[in-house]
């Protein structure tokens, strides 16, 4: 009978992430690492329910982990949140708790039976498909799950200058998805689609922020009245208005 278990993601032993964990600790096995972070998302898994450690100190944490230094190197990282309230872990919810459990099941069980849907399922679907909000139930379909983590890790890699992702609200999540779902619906001015797959997915989004860094309005390396102190941010490059600014003023790719 299976006990219980933790999503992780294929790539992440390789994510640039661990290997500066695995520098910072002066280890040269990202191995390492990866198995002493599957102990802290253990920890958080089963003795927190959101993912806060009210009270816990790294010094109590690195006892359990068994490794000195290491919660201040994941929390370098991003991955964890220290403060004077406690240990937080970053996006618990996407990864840990059941229900970012339930997600990856229910995924799975659509991959599934998508190719198989029938009958009823095919007749239905026109029946409803006028009552389901954009972005979910039948929408949501038409393209892969929406990888937030990697989406803020390209905007911290390609736009270091703008100010980082730190807080998961609601509604950032709700931005990223409607500007995924975006990059699968809407076409280039040729006419072709942006992308097709994940992978074209993040790697136009990847470019489209390489974009964005040569600009220098959103940089804010050219002030205009009344915006003097303006620069973009992650939520602002999401909006119409952010991609107005980035694809009307270079070059489509």
């Amino acid at each position: 009978m299976a006990g219980p278990w933790l999503k992780i993601e294929c790539a992440t032993p390789d994510k640039p992430h661990m290997l500066a964990i695995t520098a910072a600790m002066g280890w040269d096995d990202p191995d390492l690492a990866f198995a002493k972070l599957f102990r802290l998302w253990r920890w958080f898994d089963q003795h927190t329910v959101d993912g806060n450690a009210a009270g816990v100190t790294p010094a109590l944490l690195d006892r359990v982990i068994g490794v000195t230094g290491f919660v201040q190197a994941v929390a370098n990282v991003g991955w964890l949140v220290i403060s004077e309230k406690g240990i937080s872990l970053a996006r618990f919810e996407e990864h840990n708790g059941d229900t970012a459990k339930n997600r990856a099941q229910t995924a799975k069980r659509v991959a599934l039976h998508k190719s198989n849907a029938t009958g009823n399922g095919e007749g239905n679907a026109n029946d409803v498909s006028e009552s389901v909000p954009r972005g979910r139930g039948r929408d949501r379909d038409k393209y892969p799950p929406t990888p937030l983590e990697e989406i803020v890790e390209l905007y911290h890699a390609k736009l270091p200058e703008l100010p980082r992702v730190v807080l998961k609200t609601a509604k950032r999540d709700k931005a990223c998805r409607e500007f995924w779902g975006w990059v699968f619906e809407s076409r280039k001015s040729d006419g072709e689609p942006r992308a097709q797959t994940a992978d074209q997915a993040l790697t136009w989004i990847a470019g489209y922020f390489d974009r964005a860094s040569a600009n220098d309005f959103l940089m804010g390396r050219r002030p205009t009245k009344g915006h003097e102190n303006w620069r973009a941010d992650f939520d602002f490059l999401l909006t119409e208005r952010g991609r107005t600014h980035v694809i009307e003023r270079t070059v489509e790719a």
